[in-house]
């Protein structure tokens, strides 16, 4: 058998799971999100946001990507 002289990280099992989407702005509906695109968009002359489902936790969230 070949052994691993790696050491095992620490891991804390009571930790809550992060979702990649957490540092983002959390939106409950897709007219709240545009409506946050819609003003960004006046207050930074023309900046495009799109709001989009996050298929991580299910609230809606802006893109500057046009994907």
């Amino acid at each position: 058998m070949i052994m691993n002289s790696q050491p095992l990280p620490d891991v804390d099992i009571d930790a809550e799971p992060t979702l990649p989407c957490q540092d983002k702005l959390i939106f409950a509906t897709q007219k709240q999100a545009e409506a946050a695109a819609a003003v960004n968009s006046y207050r930074y002359e023309g900046a495009k946001l799109k709001a989009y489902q996050c298929r991580y936790c299910g609230h809606w969230h802006l893109s500057s990507s046009s994907d």
